[in-house]
């Protein structure tokens, strides 16, 4: 079976698994320091940065600190992963919903602007789905206008680029994940970044139960802390991550040279200005063959993911907040969409066997 996901660790994260186990520093301490110290290099030195326990820890602690609470309202994509908004609703916020760009997949741009037109926000949160962040500087300019706050959800972009500047730094704070389907992982891990420093100093307080120093506490808090092991195997994936996103963008090069004349597959666009790392490779499949494709890649030990099959207004905790009316390119996605095997774990060799596969599929059928 060729997996949709998997994680590549070494000899290097294992050597540094044991010096970390031998050194008794198991839980919160220099290991973290220095991974936070070495991610915010790897951003430019324009943030600073806070570990956290993983990525929806990332997100809760981020809403707190930009003062997200009930009363408040907070406007993102219905075309993500549930932790986007979850946390937002656990604190008592109105989540808001607006349409994505068919393009990329992200918030568009427009959509925004309509929903600010007639509704007031808090709080944006841009999601950088499948590893492409998009137009981020149009909606800086927008909280500017509207005095909204912004936290850049880029769970999914660990070296993405847009106008040649690192994903996370956009808005008011950025926010990672480091699950083992990640571009690199910790095994689970998250980390908070901001150039606001009083910010990122409550993200610190708040992990660590609300302790400014020892049995000081300063607010009602959370253990959300990294541990000294996930810290290590950060800092080995770290030195790997610009290696692994050229692989990823080296298989998603293969499978737009093979189905780029595909009928009934659509490629995801990298939009001029962006760095895509491609988290995902996720094309649409059209005409209503998705189930029928995954049900062929399946007999064939092909991995595959549907991210998203139902948008987060479909589920039962959120349907409360769900617009109006329908968002139609929001969910025209979560029918077409279908991702690939993209990951450094998966040759060039099964890329090609893929795309070879799907190839025949849709001509059996055209």
């Amino acid at each position: 079976m060729i997996p949709i996901s998997r994680p590549l660790l070494g000899e290097e994260e294992v050597e540094e698994v044991k010096r970390v186990l031998l050194s008794g520093y198991l839980a919160h301490g220099p290991e973290v320091e220095a991974f936070e110290e070495e991610f915010s290099r790897f951003l430019g030195g324009r943030v600073c940065a806070a570990a956290v326990s993983s990525g929806t820890a990332a997100l809760y602690l981020a809403y707190v600190a930009t003062g997200l609470q009930r009363g408040k309202r907070l406007l993102t994509t219905p075309f993500t992963f549930m932790a986007t908004a979850s946390p937002a609703v656990q604190l008592g916020a109105e989540v808001l919903f607006a349409d994505i760009d068919p393009e990329t997949f992200c918030l568009s741009t427009e959509a925004v602007k309509e929903v600010l037109e007639r509704e007031e926000i808090d709080l944006l949160v841009p999601v950088d789905l499948y590893g492409q962040a998009t137009y981020l500087d149009d909606f800086e300019a927008l909280s500017r206008k509207y005095g909204f706050r912004i936290v850049e959800d880029a769970c999914q972009a660990h070296g993405a680029l847009w106008k040649m500047r690192p994903a996370g730094t956009f808005g008011d704070v950025g926010v990672f994940s480091f699950y083992p389907t990640k571009n690199m992982t910790t095994g689970e891990g998250g980390m908070v970044v901001s150039s606001d420093e009083e910010l990122l100093e409550e993200v610190r307080t708040l992990r660590n139960q609300g302790q400014r120093g020892r049995y000081e506490y300063a607010a009602l808090g959370y253990n959300f802390r990294m541990t000294s092991i996930a810290a290590a195997i950060g800092r080995v994936q770290l030195k790997k991550l610009t290696t692994f996103n050229e692989m990823r963008r080296r298989r998603a090069e293969i499978y737009r040279e093979l189905l780029d004349d595909v009928d009934g597959i659509v490629l995801p666009k990298e939009v001029k200005g962006a760095h895509h790392v491609y988290h995902q490779f996720t094309v649409r499949v059209k005409g209503g063959l998705r189930e029928r494709l995954i049900e062929h890649l399946k007999q064939h030990g092909v991995g595959y993911g549907v991210y998203y099959p139902r948008l987060l207004y479909d589920y039962q905790p959120l349907k409360r907040f769900a617009p109006p009316g329908d968002l139609p390119e929001a969910r025209r996605a979560s029918l077409e969409v279908l991702s690939l095997p993209v990951h450094p774990g998966v040759s060039e060799h099964d890329v090609r066997k893929i795309a070879e596969i799907i190839k025949s599929f849709m001509r059996e059928r055209g």
